[in-house]
């Protein structure tokens, strides 16, 4: 599933660079490619706690996916903090760091250290979504609309897609106790979630961004589904394999769904919805297909540095790139965001992923000696 994890990953890209086309694409639009992202996380989370973890090590699973997110997470956190110090202020991105660069403002020390960590540790990040600077106390407070206050909380965020790892986070916490349990369980609450999220809509009216896409019990239902594709695929592994076999263009027909999404007929809310329903159904397909492809993996190893990396790589690049004519511009934020994520994986990620691998090779035996089968 490299290529797809990619593709939603430059998704990002293209709503960032508002819309803008990557070889005459602009793919799906963000608000679709992050649940797209948690469904996958949530097939591989129960694929690697059912084939991986044994009972016991809860802390050893936390530990690693502790240091899958947060080095890299880090490396950027320095080179975005870097990138503002030194170089901001001579490029033409004058949204960049804004709370912390241009407004004269300085949050109280209660604010100031909530904003720091927020920045530091990711955990909660997503709540700078619905909160707010006060200009004359320096406070935070929550009002109804914090996007129209003059001094909104998200203008303090550093790396600004980092709020979608505070909810891979919090789903780490508690996937051990999720993704082992029968197809029953987690369907109901797929549909608890499902349901609180329409009846908070119909009765309140959220407009926020928090609840529209960043509210952890609404988008519990996309992890979930992903646990449930896994536990789909296997159910019915034999015949997946050997739909797979036959099949093999539904993946590069599915992939270019993902390139002409913008394209397709309709009202936006079928398009949503029909995408998730398919991308449910073929999770255990592109995982038959692409397992045992390295090249493939290697596209997905990727996606999580282009993922947080590619709006560094728009402020430091966007004085040469404005120059280019504007249909050129997704090409070349493209090459370029694939080149550092090429070279933060190859000098950074490869051996942190390695390490993490030593230390699983020498955890204690706890608990079982295998990994527990999945539920039914």
């Amino acid at each position: 599933m490299g290529i797809l994890r990619l593709l939603l990953a430059v998704s990002v890209l293209c709503t960032h660079l508002h819309g803008k086309a990557v070889l005459g694409f602009r793919f799906l639009n963000g608000d679709l490619a992050v649940p797209c992202f948690y469904m996958i996380s949530g097939f591989y989370m129960a694929l690697v706690l059912n084939q991986k973890y044994r009972p016991g090590e809860y802390w050893v699973f936390l530990q690693q996916r502790w240091l899958r997110l947060m080095p890299v997470y880090w490396i950027l956190l320095a080179l975005n903090v870097l990138t503002a110090v030194f170089f901001v202020s001579r490029l033409p991105v004058q949204r960049a760091y804004s709370g912390w660069l241009y407004h004269g403002h300085v949050p109280d020390a209660a604010a100031l250290a909530w904003l720091t960590f927020e920045n530091i540790f990711i955990v909660g990040y997503e709540f700078l979504s619905c909160a707010a600077v006060d200009l004359q106390s320096g406070a935070v407070y929550f009002p109804a609309q914090p996007w129209r206050e003059p001094l909104p909380a998200l203008d303090y965020t550093i790396i600004g897609p980092a709020w979608s790892l505070s909810l891979e986070i919090m789903f780490y916490v508690l996937a051990p106790y999720l993704v082992r349990r029968s197809w029953r369980a987690q369907l109901g609450l797929v549909v608890a979630s499902t349901l609180l999220r329409w009846g908070c809509d119909w009765h309140f009216h959220f407009v926020s961004p928090y609840f529209v896409n960043c509210c952890f019990p609404f988008e519990l239902a996309f992890f979930l589904s992903g646990s449930l594709a896994y536990q789909a695929y296997i159910r019915y592994n034999a015949a997946i394999l050997r739909a797979a076999s036959r099949w093999q263009w539904a993946r590069w027909v599915f992939y270019f769904i993902v390139l002409a999404y913008s394209r397709l007929p309709g009202p936006d809310i079928l398009h949503y919805r029909f995408f998730v329903c398919a991308l449910f159904v073929m999770l255990p397909v592109l995982f038959a297909l692409t397992k045992n492809i390295a090249w493939d993996r290697f596209t997905g190893e990727l996606s999580y540095s282009f993922y947080l990396g590619h709006p560094l790589i728009i402020v430091l690049t966007s004085a040469l790139f404005m120059r280019l004519p504007e249909n050129r511009w997704g090409i070349a934020y493209l090459l370029a965001c694939l080149c550092f994520s090429y070279l933060l994986y190859r000098f950074v990620e490869s051996k942190i992923d390695h390490w993490r691998e030593s230390l699983l090779q020498r955890r204690p035996r706890v608990g079982a000696e295998a990994p527990a089968p999945v539920a039914t």
